[in-house]
């Protein structure tokens, strides 16, 4: 039991530091929204792509922070021209199905 508490909180000492680096204004985020980011990153790291489509405003917002957090743990990514919604010539539909 001992073991898994050290690696828990071991992984999610790793989730903040690597949020902290991302978040432009992580100095004034309340606690709760550090842990928040926190645990986006560990919603990102098992994933083998990640496919955003931002439409108007790409790199504002939550999709610039999951782009980075994944391009910081090598994931792939790709970012989409929402405003072409054409997803049949994006990729996205093959993506995502298989």
């Amino acid at each position: 039991m001992q073991d898994r508490l050290s690696v828990n909180l071991q992984i999610y000492d790793e989730s903040y530091d690597i949020a902290e680096q991302h978040h432009p204004k992580w100095s004034t985020l309340s606690n709760g929204a550090r842990a928040l980011h926190a645990r986006n990153v560990e919603i990102v790291r098992p994933c083998i792509a990640v496919f955003a489509c931002p439409g108007s405003a790409p790199w504002g917002g939550g999709t610039a922070m999951g782009i980075k957090i994944a391009k910081h743990i090598g994931v792939v990514t790709e970012v989409f021209d929402e405003m072409e919604r054409n997803w049949d010539s994006c990729g996205c539909k093959e993506a995502v199905s298989g």
